[in-house]
């Protein structure tokens, strides 16, 4: 006789054929085809399980990509993909297989009423996972920009003496009847410390504003409102133009900061400048928007409209300076001056250094740092003899570097030029690490190790002489160290002309005994000069977005030239370089340039093994490369180009 399991079998299509013919009711054939098709069913339950998650595959895929650009998931793929992942099948295929390795459909009553629960169960998956796949084949975006958090946290820094003076920035800014607050006072005495404290109480504290935008100005000769601009627009997560003028960009910017609860931290004002012409609404009542501008000129926050609420910073005071400048010391040199005993003259040496600095917070940093490690009292009597001046005043320039450059004068020989080449940089922004290594290692101050490079990097961390500025990739430079730099680069013949504004070349004279020229950040239209600058090593030509012709024997000078950068500019050609026998870097990204000299080729060729090029074009890189020719070589391909580069 033939096993119950077996008839059942035999039975299944004669019932299923029977449902689909007889016009049963829609949700009785569903029940009954459920029960009776379970075996069908299941098969497709699997295979629509396999297609789910190769669909949820591809779309994982999607959002990872879209999540490594720093997007952030839609919210409705995010949703899909939770709803895939509840998606069990486990338990359901365990039973099944109990189900037919019995014969309870035909035994008993029990056993069928597990099949029907089973095979409903079975088919309302078959449902869900139907609409789940209909559903993920749907997608067309699978994430969007990440909304800009309220507050970006600034880098955070062990601070001293500042507490009053924030807690009096805070009844400021709790104050309705304030918008726009001035904070003053020296360079290096505190103010970027305070406004970084600021911003990062802000978001702790989770005030009511839409968001927080601090703005570093320094706009010391020329007010870099692009910069400012870029700030702005990146806070508020939309898109940049570089085709825009400053002018459009100011309007677009000015209605979309009107329309929120803003907090707008400028640090670092020099002079006086229209809120609007930058983008930025001045605060009012109405709006209850606040605005807070710090500057070493108490005139300048009177111009900028914070008449009614002022806050001076302070030098600090003995015990906050002693504390700040014990923090940059090593342990040895703590236990030296703590050693006990009438005849401890090392701890009267540091209490001069620390005297000798005036409570300045940025003198205790640079000379705690180069002291670090003095344990000897003839190497603590030397450095107070280096520090000895008691300046109070930052506006006494002279006085203040002498006692910075203690700190300069602890460097190597090789760490000095390094340092002193970051002052070709401009007063505002920061420096990329990489891009700053490239040109020492092309000027070969250094090996060709960049690993080198960013060792005395880190040592211009430590000796406090540059200073982190929020990213791994970046460094920037204090103004008040910046223009210690300068003092000492003029006698190193260098001439730094960045962000000046300059319309036109500096004059024969500046060229003719330079070794470094920067000239980058500024709007200069051509350079149809022949110079004679026969020790030229580093020229620094870029972003100069209206720079379009270089004279045709512009480098007829420059037989010591390592070092050309003319990227972001609107050249279209570049002369004749015969005399560029050195050259070890060449930029020309973003430049207008559609072809090189020949002998350009030839001169790389037989001279200048080893040269760095970072070639391009804003229409068409492949242009470039297509069209170096010589005599007997076929057009390059970029693949060839780079590697004979």
């Amino acid at each position: 006789m033939p096993e119950p399991s077996m008839i059942c079998a035999a039975l299944q299509p004669v019932i299923c054929g029977f449902i689909n013919e007889a016009g049963v009711p829609a949700a009785t054939a569903k029940r009954f085809s459920s029960f009776a098709c379970i075996k069908r069913n299941h098969r497709l339950l699997r295979k629509a399980r396999e297609n789910l998650q190769a669909i949820r595959k591809v779309v994982q895929g999607q959002v990872d990509l879209e999540t490594n650009h720093l997007n952030e998931c839609d919210p409705r793929v995010n949703l899909w993909l939770r709803r895939v992942a509840s998606v069990r099948g486990d338990s359901i295929d365990h039973e099944y297989d109990r189900l037919m390795q019995s014969s309870w459909l035909c035994r008993s009553i029990l056993g069928l009423g597990k099949r029907y629960r089973l095979g409903k169960h079975i088919a309302q998956m078959l449902e869900d996972i139907a609409e789940l796949i209909e559903e993920g084949n749907q997608f067309k975006t699978f994430a969007s920009k990440r909304l800009p958090d309220l507050v970006e946290e600034r880098p955070r820094t062990q601070t001293f003496g500042i507490k009053p003076v924030l807690r009096d920035l805070w009844e400021s800014f709790e104050s309705t009847d304030v918008s726009i607050i001035g904070v003053w006072g020296p360079g290096g005495v505190g103010k970027t410390t305070l406004l970084n404290n600021f911003n990062n109480e802000l978001k702790a504290l989770g005030r009511d504003y839409q968001v927080v935008i601090m703005i570093e100005v320094s706009n010391s000769g020329t007010l870099n409102k692009t910069a400012i601009q870029r700030t702005i627009t990146d806070r508020l997560g939309l898109p940049w133009d570089d085709r825009e003028t400053e002018e459009a960009r100011a309007r677009f910017l000015m209605k979309a900061l009107g329309r929120k609860r803003f907090v707008i931290l400028l640090d670092d004002v020099w002079n006086k400048f229209q809120l609007e012409e930058v983008g930025i609404p001045t605060p009012d009542f109405d709006s209850k928007s606040k605005l807070i501008l710090t500057s070493r000129n108490v005139d300048v926050c009177y111009q900028m409209g914070a008449q009614q609420s002022l806050i001076k910073m302070e030098y600090l005071e003995k015990e906050a300076a002693w504390e700040l400048f014990r923090s940059n010391l090593s342990t040895q040199a703590i236990t030296s001056i703590d050693s006990p005993g009438p005849n401890n003259v090392i701890k009267e040496y540091a209490d001069a250094i620390v005297q000798s600095c005036g409570g300045l917070p940025l003198a205790l940093k640079v000379i705690g740092s180069a002291v670090a490690g003095l344990t000897a009292p003839r190497e603590w009597i030397l450095a107070m003899q280096a520090t000895k001046h008691d300046i109070k005043d930052l506006d006494g320039i002279p006085e203040m570097f002498h006692k910075l450059k203690y700190s300069y004068d602890k460097l190597t020989p090789t760490q000095q030029q390094c340092f002193l080449y970051c002052t070709l940089f401009p007063d505002y922004g920061s420096i990329n690490k990489d891009q700053l290594v490239e040109y020492w290692m092309a000027e070969e101050l250094i090996p060709q190790d960049p690993n080198r490079g960013h060792r005395i990097i880190s040592r211009l961390l430590s000796a406090c002489l540059l200073e982190n500025c929020g990213s791994d990739l970046e460094v920037k430079m204090h103004h008040i160290i910046r223009h210690l730099g300068l003092s000492l680069a003029v006698q190193q013949k260098i001439v730094v002309k960045a962000g000046m504004n300059l319309e036109k070349a500096p004059p024969h004279r500046e060229w003719r005994t330079a070794r470094r020229i920067s000239l980058m950040y500024n709007d200069i239209r051509d350079l149809a000069i022949s110079p004679e600058c026969k020790d030229l090593v580093t020229l620094l030509v870029q972003n100069n977005p209206n720079l379009d012709r270089l004279s045709t024997t512009f480098f007829q000078s420059m037989y010591s030239l390592k070092v050309l950068d003319l990227s972001h500019t609107r050249i279209t050609e570049l002369p004749f370089c015969s005399t560029l026998a050195k050259l070890k870097y060449l930029n020309l990204s973003h430049t207008f340039i559609e072809r090189l000299p020949e002998e350009f080729w030839m001169l790389k060729k037989t001279k200048t093994s080893g040269l760095k090029c970072y070639e391009g074009t804003q229409r068409d890189l492949r242009q470039l490369f297509q069209a170096i020719q010589t005599k007997g070589v076929k057009p390059l391909s970029k693949q060839l180009w780079d590697s004979r580069c």
